[in-house]
């Protein structure tokens, strides 16, 4: 979150987080001021994941991510 906030000032972002970070992706959003920052929530966990099943979590989030890094 920290990254994407700060790099927001130059570029437009989007943080991806699993869905157990969602409290804590919230409490950093406004502990730096922006409270409305845009991230998109995968499931959780990753680390167990294969490389198939990661791609399709990522596909999910796509047309999202795309939406928040051009503010539609």
């Amino acid at each position: 979150m920290h990254d994407g906030i700060e790099l927001e000032q130059w570029v437009p972002t989007v943080t991806i987080i699993t869905a157990a970070f969602i409290s804590s992706a919230r409490a950093m959003a406004q502990a730096r001021g922006v409270p409305n920052y845009t991230y998109v929530v995968i499931p959780h966990p990753i680390a167990n994941v294969d490389q198939t099943q990661l791609r399709e979590r990522a596909q999910a989030v796509a047309s999202e991510i795309a939406r928040a890094i051009s503010g539609a």
